[in-house]
């Protein structure tokens, strides 16, 4: 009947690859995604070899799951990232995380591993991934493929995923999660592909078979029910109409012995392996591989690509799986695992491909259990592979000390990954098990860490107590122990008095022992802990005390004690930004900020860039700059929401921050009522109270004639959280804070009692607070109509404006000519129209608006600001010049080609120009690009025109 012509051939389909071809062209840069549904043999593969066409232009990566990897983390994607990690800076990065062992960059989380690959990505111009069998991908590279998706989006950069998938809940869910992203962007098809029709079919069977007549064609596509696999298989089959049923076993019959061993080998190994892995499982030599390779690929049983071998179809390899005996089956799978873990060299995915073959055989070894918890990439399991690594260790084993040994590892690992409950009851179980006294009093302590992080007062006080009795003679332990009880009495049961005696205990006791060790590299790790976590409450109680200068002594050593530790130096050194503006000196702590942030997105600790971006946008909030806040705090927020974060930061002043942005930045009222709605749901009164204040503080700045009522209940509902605290700084900031709202709404008699209860109390107070105490006063001298006022005020502004806190300085400007306006209405315009151009260059819109009032109110016209400095408080300021005349150009609606056609240059130049400014201003597409900032484009192009 003639040669069976390409297996690969596509016949109809033409629709879905119109559809296809138009979601490549409407992409345009931006993130887009296909998804291809069908039941098997539909021919999804044939039409994503097909789709290479329409990706010529991009750069194709490729990901394909295989049915005995699902439990493998990153085991689809691993080729992938392997591949991009060799590409670029980013890549580079990328790479580093992937290998083994890197003790400056710490171990890896999937966090990390995503980010870093999407940065990779970003590398790439026109970057494509393709996804072959999604239903098989394992959990991780499944989502690390949805990640890279909203990745792309957050930041208004180009990826293009095209996946196949059968039908099935997992598919399904991905499949609704891209809907979710890129549905309204139009950036989002699925196809569901069914048989083909019969004309077609018969089309496919005569492309396969020339000179095969039309009567014979439509034949054996009415048998295969239009499914192109199985009119393949006919035609192979020579024509058999009834090939659903008998061609596959047929085929098998067919096939020598050493062939259908190699099949075999294949078929269990589950995806495409190189020769030499199947020879070593079957223990043949190479010619013989060969050979046995050679006659299934000829046969079509097995494709070949690039000297790697696998099972042509998910059909075929589920036939052949039916057919193989038991125990030849886990044999195999014996034979594999045993090969891998000889070959895994602690390579996390080799490890758990050998597990799954070890769970097929029926004999998983705690032994291996060992090597994947102690594997450099363990992080990457999470908590799915953690309870599995944990049941393995709980099968029956008479090795007692090796069941401790995996306890001991699953304990840190599930310390790494952040389960604190599981690392509580496992270590809580060690602290009692362990053989060594000591080791059990390192377990203890340990234990009461995870539970003073859940709460859990009485598990806490019990631990503890262990640690101290199994460790009477370790000073470390016992440092460690008042460190702990320092932090229970502090922040879980608020007895602030209580604490302070543990906290004394821990950080006399870690200087004395450390002046005696030596340097701070040369402790054991444990005894560093202990020492960190002395330094840590020291901070802390300098922090709750308000004792800014001794917090930044401390905040200095805590640096030092951390260096090495990756994350946590991070942190330490971001506190320095923190201690820094509690001093009033904003510009340092702007740079701290910067340094840590750009630190953490080197090293790829993109929770610690997020947090840091909050402490910045605090920061530059606060010097005035309110749209490049704006900014920074969308950017942490939407890192936090990709990788999965709830941010809950250990600094109050950050709780709340979105809305104080927007209160100054869009709709005051609107924030005030989000801050309300906040404090009433949160649990933690240190952050009821910071909410509350800040609600009443700007109901009081902006609505002092109609918020008396809510400005003293707010007040009032924070001082009842700030006894609930027991915490003295918070306690002080809200009534010296509170001293100015409440003076603002005509509260003078309450005013004056908490400003002379706070003197009695703080004679020296530091510079931030000396600062919200002449607020205070200011605010009391205008209600009160005091003499001093507008000195009081000039002395608010001067101060402000030294320190670089334009916000502080725009509001003494707001509150001068409030106290001038009845006396002197010249000097009062004046204040107020200085104020107004001030609000307009920072970019306060709430505090121009509240300005122009009173201007209006006086008979003056609104003080309009040059358009220039409107620009520059806009984030369309950081544009450089050839992206502000794309923009501009975008806005209107012009195409990519007439932008180009205007400004000589090319269309691929212009996507690039694009793509940067949706980037640089936190938009999606040219539509919120429009409706966001045509006006800002409009100033910034007439300005720079000027």
């Amino acid at each position: 009947m003639g040669p069976v012509a390409r297996a690969g051939a596509l016949v109809g389909r033409t629709e879905e690859l119109s559809t296809l071809q138009a979601l490549v062209r409407a992409q345009a840069g931006g993130a887009a995604a296909a998804v291809l549904v069908g039941e098997p043999g539909m021919g999804k593969t044939r039409l994503l070899a097909a789709s290479a066409d329409l990706l010529r232009n991009h750069r194709v990566f490729r990901m394909t799951g295989f049915e005995p990897e699902r439990q493998v983390p990153l085991g689809a994607a691993l080729p992938f990232l392997r591949r991009i990690g060799a590409l670029g800076r980013a890549g580079r990065q990328l790479q580093a995380l992937l290998s083994p062992a890197d003790p400056e960059l710490g171990s890896v989380e999937p966090a990390r591993l995503f980010e870093a690959a999407h940065r990779a990505l970003c590398e790439v111009a026109d970057p494509a991934l393709v996804i072959d069998d999604l239903q098989w991908l394992d959990g991780l590279s499944r989502a690390l493929a949805h990640y890279l998706v909203r990745a792309a989006l957050d930041e208004g950069v180009g990826v293009l995923m095209v996946c196949a998938t059968r039908p099935g809940p997992e598919s399904a869910a991905f499949a609704s999660s891209l809907q979710d992203l890129l549905g309204d962007s139009g950036h989002y098809v699925e196809l569901t592909l069914g048989p083909l029709a019969g004309a077609e079919g018969a089309e496919l069977a005569q492309a396969l078979r020339p000179g095969l007549s039309s009567a014979s064609a439509q034949r054996i596509s009415s048998a295969a029910a239009g499914s192109p696999f199985w009119i393949e298989l006919a035609i192979r089959a020579g024509g058999d109409p009834g090939v659903r049923s008998t061609a596959i076993p047929a085929l098998l019959r067919a096939l020598g012995s050493d062939a259908v061993q190699c099949l075999a080998a294949a078929v269990i190994g589950g995806r495409p392996a190189e020769s030499a892995l199947l020879g070593e499982v079957l223990a043949w030599p190479e010619a013989r591989v060969a050979a046995a390779l050679s006659e299934l690929v000829n046969r079509g049983v097995v494709s070949a690509e690039a000297g790697w071998f696998g099972v042509a179809h998910d059909l075929v390899r589920e036939a052949a799986l039916n057919q193989l005996p038991h125990e030849h089956s886990r044999r195999l799978h014996r034979q594999f695992a045993a090969v891998l873990r000889r070959r895994a060299e602690g390579d996390l995915q080799v490890l758990m491909e050998a597990l799954e073959h070890e769970g097929a055989a029926g004999a998983v070894s705690t032994e291996l259990a060992s090597e994947i918890a102690s594997s450099p990439q363990r992080r990457v399991l999470g908590q799915s592979g953690l309870h599995r690594l944990a049941a393995i260790a709980e099968l029956p084993n008479p090795d007692g000390t090796e069941r401790l040994a995996v306890d001991r590892l699953l304990a840190d690992l599930a310390e790494e990954i952040g389960d604190s409950e599981f690392a509580l009851r496992r270590l809580k179980q060690l602290s009692e098990t362990l053989p060594r006294r000591a080791e059990r009093a390192s377990a203890a302590l340990a234990a009461a860490r995870h539970a003073v992080e859940l709460g859990l007062v009485p598990e806490t006080v019990a631990l503890l107590a262990r640690a101290r009795r199994d460790g009477w003679d370790d000073p470390w332990t016992h440092v460690g122990a008042d460190a702990l009880d320092f932090a229970r009495l502090a922040w879980l049961e608020h007895d602030a008095p209580a604490a302070q005696p543990y906290r004394t205990a821990a950080i006399d006791a870690a200087r004395d022992l450390l002046a005696r060790a030596g340097p701070i590299e040369s402790l054991p790790l444990a005894a560093r802990q202990a020492y960190v976590e002395a330094i840590n409450a020291e901070r802390v109680s300098y922090l709750m005390a308000g004792d800014m200068t001794g917090m930044l002594d401390v905040a200095d050593e805590f640096v030092e004690a951390t260096r090495g530790l990756g994350e946590q130096h991070l942190d330490a050194r971001l506190f320095l930004s923190v201690a820094l503006r509690l001093l009033n000196r904003w510009p340092e702590a702007e740079s701290r900020a910067v340094e840590v942030r750009r630190a953490a997105r080197q090293q790829v600790h993109p929770g610690m860039e997020a947090y840091a971006g909050f402490e910045l946008a605090l920061v530059v909030y606060h010097l005035g700059r309110v749209a490049e806040a704006r900014k920074l705090h969308e950017d942490a927020r939407r890192l936090c929401e990709r990788i999965g974060a709830s941010f809950d930061a250990a600094d109050t002043w950050l709780c709340g921050l979105r809305e104080v942005i927007e209160a100054s930045a869009a709709n005051w009222r609107t924030a005030v009522d989000s801050l309300r709605q906040q404090a009433d749901r949160h649990q933690n009164p240190h952050y009821r109270i910071i909410l509350r204040q800040r609600a009443a503080l700007w109901s009081a700045r902006f609505a002092p004639a109609d918020s008396r009522e809510l400005v003293v209940g707010l007040l009032d509902s924070a001082d009842t959280d700030a006894r609930a605290a027991g915490c003295v700084r918070c306690a002080a900031d809200l009534h010296v804070i509170g001293a100015e709202a409440l003076a603002r709404v005509g509260e003078v008699d309450s005013t004056r009692r908490l400003l002379r209860a706070w003197d009695a109390q703080w004679p020296d107070p530091n510079a931030r607070a000396a600062f919200h105490r002449l607020r205070a006063d200011a605010a009391l001298a205008a209600a009160a109509e005091e003499s001093r006022a507008p000195e009081l005020l000039r002395q608010v502004i001067a101060s402000a404006t030294a320190a670089g806190t334009r916000l502080e300085e725009l509001w003494g400007l707001i509150d001068l000519g409030s106290v001038l306006a009845g006396a002197d209405r010249a000097a009062a315009s004046e204040a107020w129209s200085t104020a107004s151009r001030l609000a307009a260059e920072l970019g306060a819109v709430s505090e121009q608006r509240l300005v122009d009032q009173r201007l209006r109110a006086i008979g003056v016209r609104r003080v309009a600001p040059s358009r220039r400095s409107a620009a520059d408080a806009s984030p369309v300021a950081t544009l450089t010049r050839r992206e502000l005349d794309v923009a501009c150009l975008a806005v209107t609606g012009a195409r990519n080609v007439d932008i180009a056609h205007t400004l000589f240059i090319s269309p691929k130049t212009v996507e690039q120009h694009i793509s940067r400014v949706l980037a640089k201003l936190g938009v999606h597409n040219r539509a919120e690009l429009g409706s966001r900032y045509a006006d800002d484009l409009d100033v910034a192009a007439d300005g720079t025109e000027k």
